[in-house]
């Protein structure tokens, strides 16, 4: 297992990822990853980080872990450096309740399907986005709310992106959802942590 502080600034860092990535630098808190780091706490280096991405882990914590992680992410990035968060979007998967398209239903389902989760009406995409994959313990977020905290914490410059889409081409098809579902049930959001000021 290798402690953050030993890789070489600066450095990209991907969040609740097991998997190598060429380039980055993937941490978890499960201790078969290399880079064992609970989010929730401190990171060891701060700042260090040019890039950090979170993909579909905010939503397994608790409200105010969460906060702490976007937190402990603004410590350790650069200044002008970027967050990239990919959550399911609470406001994009209620409307499709409220006012279903069952093309896109269609489409949620077949998302779902290999996951074992059965879609078969409207209601299920609330409970399919509640109940499963550790959500219940967890918390849904919506655009609104997330730009709240990220401008509490200090970060600037927030902007929403479809999955797999940036305007900075190492933050390209960086999500591995990307199902026909995920176009609308994603939200993605690059936040900046201010540069100094000279």
């Amino acid at each position: 297992m290798r402690h953050l502080s030993h890789e070489k600034q600066p450095f990209q860092l991907r969040l609740g990822e097991s998997r190598k990535f060429e380039g980055w630098v993937s941490t978890n808190y499960q201790v078969f990853c290399r880079h064992l780091l609970d989010a929730t706490k401190p990171f060891a280096v701060r700042p260090g980080a040019n890039y950090i991405v979170i993909d579909n882990v905010i939503e397994h914590l608790p409200l105010s872990k969460g906060v702490l992680m976007l937190e402990n992410i603004y410590d350790c990035l650069n200044p002008g450096g970027i967050l990239r968060l990919a959550t399911p979007d609470l406001c994009a998967i209620a409307s499709m309740y409220l006012k279903p398209n069952y093309v896109e239903i269609e489409n949620f389902k077949n998302d779902f399907k290999p996951h074992g989760i059965d879609i078969r009406y409207p209601a299920d995409l609330l409970k399919a986005t509640f109940n499963h994959f550790g959500h219940q313990t967890g918390y849904v977020y919506d655009l609104n709310i997330l730009t709240s905290i990220l401008v509490n914490l200090g970060y600037v410059n927030i902007k929403k992106y479809l999955p797999g889409e940036s305007d900075i081409p190492a933050l390209e098809n960086i999500e591995h959802r990307v199902g026909l579902s995920d176009r609308w049930g994603q939200l993605c959001i690059q936040a900046m942590k201010p540069q100094l000021l000279s």
